[in-house]
């Protein structure tokens, strides 16, 4: 009652769609990785083995029809995860011209809205491994053509501004190796200035969104 369409997921999914006009997206993953938090004694997850691969699905928003879908082979070790959600779990970004959808192994994907890849990084492999605890949980940001990837991990923690029409590093900080985070940054207006937000595990943080500098931190003590 009441649901005007419905339409099948070929992954399992744990992200949020994203809508701009008349067209949907969203991601998910096949297969799943060897080691699972969460799982009740006896039970037995039954991807668990299997290849894994993730999903980029573009969805009619009139009808829930497919309008163009991108499979791409997880690469790099697999680290655990909740059962409750996936490697897949961040939602995609866009402005109407790029689509950008990031995943826990640190693969980054960019399309056009046709489905087109733009460019493509792993920043598991370029700059250190994807390793925190339920996997990575924070999605892309995209402000004034920057895309902002906030990593708050265990082998590096850090903060960085992408070009959306590039993919190339604008800039890199460096976040220390204290905090744990699972948020997605945000810009706001703070007035004369912008302001990029990180709630983290211990501390809520303001950069410059233009060049990474740490404007002021406050802390729990």
């Amino acid at each position: 009652e009441n649901v005007l369409w419905s339409s099948k997921n070929n992954g399992w999914g744990a992200s949020t769609p994203v809508v701009w006009g008349d067209r949907l997206f969203m991601t998910s993953q096949i297969g799943s990785g060897p080691v699972h938090y969460g799982y009740k004694p006896g039970e037995i997850n039954q991807n668990e083995g299997q290849e894994v691969v993730f999903l980029v699905q573009c969805l009619s928003v009139r009808d829930g029809s497919p309008v163009w879908e991108k499979r791409i082979p997880a690469e790099g070790e697999l680290h655990a995860v909740h059962s409750m959600h996936n490697l897949a779990s961040l939602s995609c970004v866009t402005d109407g011209k790029h689509v950008v959808a990031w995943f826990a192994t640190g693969q980054i994907v960019c399309y056009d809205m046709s489905g087109a890849l733009i460019w493509k990084r792993h920043l598991g492999k370029e700059i250190s491994p994807f390793e925190i605890k339920w996997a990575h949980g924070s999605s892309p940001y995209l402000h004034d053509g920057k895309l902002y990837l906030l990593c708050d991990h265990t082998p590096a923690a850090y903060l960085l501004a992408v070009d959306i029409t590039t993919g190339k590093t604008i800039w890199k900080a460096d976040r220390g190796t204290e905090g744990r985070t699972y948020t997605t940054p945000i810009v706001v207006d703070a007035g004369a200035r912008k302001e990029l937000i990180i709630n983290a595990q211990n501390t809520i943080d303001a950069y410059d969104p233009a060049t990474g500098k740490l404007l002021w931190r406050a802390d729990e003590y």
